[in-house]
């Protein structure tokens, strides 16, 4: 069985992988966890992937056509992208 980092990985050999798809790999590898824990550990997972140079935050333009990379430091993306996912995840998962 595929941990959820592998699954993203592989995921993300042949298109982007929404957050959305990381959060489903991670809370079914925590079956138990809380919410505030799942997405804690997916922050942390999109964190160590990009550190390792193997994925880029950033958003989908032209009804999907094209990835745009955001350019701002590591830090301060994650800060954008947990404001996101963790401030407006009810909107998200709807």
């Amino acid at each position: 069985m595929l941990s959820a980092r592998e699954k993203v990985l592989v995921e993300g050999q042949h298109d982007w992988v929404k957050l959305w798809e990381v959060h489903r790999h991670v809370a079914e590898e925590n079956l138990s966890a809380s919410l505030s824990e799942v997405q804690r550990k997916t922050l942390e997972l999109v964190r160590s992937l990009v550190t390792e140079g193997v994925a880029e935050i950033g958003d989908l333009r032209d009804q999907g056509a094209r990835f745009e990379p955001w350019d701002s430091p590591l830090d301060e993306s994650m800060k954008r992208l947990s404001a996101r996912y963790v401030d407006r995840f009810r909107n998200l998962s709807t």
